[in-house]
């Protein structure tokens, strides 16, 4: 039986991309944005709570004696570019894609490293940048006539999987796989014994709940990996079809991880060494697998990333020609200024699901929030609308914690 159309995904239509986002340690909440960039300082001397969860409870009454509340009206409609470009409404390619060319792009962060096992791995900048390097077991549906709004798992280094039982995923590895031709890997080929490590190694990082329910991995042969679990877990196969659990090979240690990523991905780092710059420069991947009608990928000789300093060098740049794309957040009001200067421009509006957050969170194990009163009268004394208006134009909403109980957690809704 193919891991298509089973329990396990029959669970995860009900669970969603919801439990993915949970699993990666987002609470779930309706909100939608274009972006969001959050800093925190964890100096324990710090008044201003850094880490934790959104407080929760009624919403605050009238002071006695208070009347002059401010209001806030968002400068723009945000709904209305979300719909207007979104990704259904984006339009079809004029030609088919061709081989070659070099890909210039802006970007708002460069990764500081490459390491999916390392701190930050849920920073957008370094999954974003994973996916260049390395692949998945699985990864998402993300085609051009796919619904993305299902995003249903589907095979990447597994060519496809089964599920034996209803605690237990046999994978069959793609034959012929190997990894970039660089030291120490050189173009080895990809064994079920890499899959084990990874998933192992993953066990002791921040997406360790990913592999809770784990109770064991098994490689019967180089070709298969049989995950056995000790508990139905439905969400599994959403959880390691991002970017967040790469593929390493098992020479790959600390350092080679952060400064020499040798993956199974289309593209691998010019001179096979990444140090933490404005710049990141991609080659294709001789060796990679995918073969798409005909053509083997990936498409493009070369991509750069680029982090300009001056925001405004990369919207001139993007005006003049000299970037292909643009990935800064700029506000709503810069679309229609780009679209004025350059009406063949292609917009996409990126909302994010109605699963995710931007929290607020107070850091509980600091003494000075123990008392639930403190921590109340912080949260009353917050003005969320006025966040929402004045950070994100008014592309977002209060919302409240979603319960993570299908995950095997109890968290009580209190403060």
């Amino acid at each position: 039986m193919n891991g298509t159309s089973n329990y396990w995904t029959s669970k995860l239509e009900r669970v969603g991309r919801r439990r993915f986002l949970a699993g990666a340690g987002t609470v779930a909440l309706g909100a939608a944005s274009v972006a969001l960039v959050g800093c925190g300082d964890d100096d324990d001397d710090m008044d201003t709570p850094t880490s934790g969860e959104t407080p929760s409870g009624p919403t605050p009454t009238a002071v006695e004696g208070i009347t002059d509340y401010p209001t806030y009206t968002s400068v723009v409609k945000a709904a209305e570019y979300i719909q207007k470009y979104n990704w259904r409404n984006l339009p079809e390619p004029k030609l088919p894609p061709r081989r070659g060319g070099d890909y210039q792009q802006t970007v708002g962060l460069i990764p500081p490293h490459f390491d999916p096992i390392g701190p930050l791995v849920n920073s957008y900048a370094i999954p974003t940048n994973l996916r260049q390097i390395y692949n998945q077991l699985t990864r998402l549906e993300m085609e051009w006539d796919d619904n993305l709004d299902q995003a249903n798992p589907e095979g990447e280094l597994a060519e496809n999987w089964e599920q034996v039982d209803d605690t237990t995923l046999v994978f069959n590895l793609r034959e012929g796989v190997k990894f970039q031709d660089i030291d120490p890997v050189s173009a080895r080929l990809l064994t079920s014994e890499d899959v084990k490590y990874t998933y192992e190694a993953y066990r002791d990082t921040p997406i360790s709940g990913y592999f809770e329910a784990v109770d064991r991995i098994e490689t019967p042969d180089d070709q298969t990996v049989r995950i056995v679990f000790s508990e139905p877990a439905a969400y599994f196969l959403n959880l390691i079809s991002g970017p967040s659990t790469s593929i390493l090979p098992v020479e790959l240690d600390e350092q080679g991880r952060r400064e020499n990523p040798v993956g199974t991905g289309p593209f691998q780092l010019k001179g096979g060494v990444f140090k933490p710059e404005q710049e990141v420069t991609y080659l294709r991947n001789p060796d990679y697998w995918e073969v798409r009608d005909g053509i083997q990928l990936p498409y493009l000789d070369k991509s750069t990333m680029l982090q300009p300093a001056d925001p405004t060098v990369a919207l001139e740049g993007f005006r003049d020609g000299q970037f292909d794309s643009s990935a800064y957040a700029f506000n709503f009001g810069l679309v229609d200024s780009v679209l004025e200067s350059n009406p063949d421009t292609i917009v996409q509006v990126v909302s994010d699901h109605p699963s995710v957050i931007y929290h607020l969170g107070i850091n509980n194990d600091n003494p000075k929030w123990k008392d639930e009163r403190v921590r109340r009268a912080v949260a009353y004394a917050i003005d969320i609308q006025q966040l929402i208006d004045l950070g994100l134009e008014g592309a977002a909403a209060p919302g409240c914690l979603v319960d993570w109980a299908s995950m095997g957690r109890r968290f009580p809704p209190t403060l």
